[in-house]
């Protein structure tokens, strides 16, 4: 798995190879969904801790240590450490941003089958012009994040 490094250095033909082998090769893997409503309610970094959080508490077996990228997780009962830019120093922190990202991704495609004219299944929800165009054209989806200031002011306006 020498290839594996952080997921927004490889393509995303290269990011669903390694997944493949990263789910072949792991002792345990536990990705989880946050929503649109709960990203909003909490924010986007205590969505991101309390994420990583179930996500580890999750896993089928529990581990001796966790190594995060970036910021301490409080509350899981297992040592841990933050680790800044975890996910290009880290060997299991690229693993684990290649999980994230195919399975956010796979989820970006569902949406775009369920929501063509969003065109998910090329921007996979980022804010792109596109994207933009479609949310002002066909308006808000549940799945956006209204807290988020570009979608707040097709809201609001």
């Amino acid at each position: 798995m020498a290839n594996v490094r952080d997921s927004k250095e490889l393509s995303e033909s290269a990011r669903e190879e390694l997944y493949e082998v990263i789910v072949s090769h792991s002792l345990a893997i536990s990705a989880i969904e946050i929503s649109s409503t709960v990203i909003d309610q909490r924010g986007v970094h205590l969505a991101n801790i309390d994420g990583m959080r179930r996500a580890v508490l999750g896993l089928q077996s529990t581990p001796e240590y966790v190594l995060t990228d970036g910021y301490a997780i409080p509350g899981m009962g297992i040592p841990s450490l933050g680790v800044w830019k975890g996910d290009q120093v880290v060997h299991t922190i690229s693993a684990a941003s290649i999980v994230a990202k195919v399975t956010r991704d796979r989820l970006m495609r569902q949406y775009g089958e369920r929501y063509p004219e969003y065109g998910f299944t090329s921007h996979k929800g980022y804010s792109t012009s596109a994207h933009l165009q479609a949310m002002k054209n066909f308006g808000v989806l549940e799945i956006h994040r209204r807290s988020f200031s570009n979608v707040a002011l097709l809201i609001n306006n």
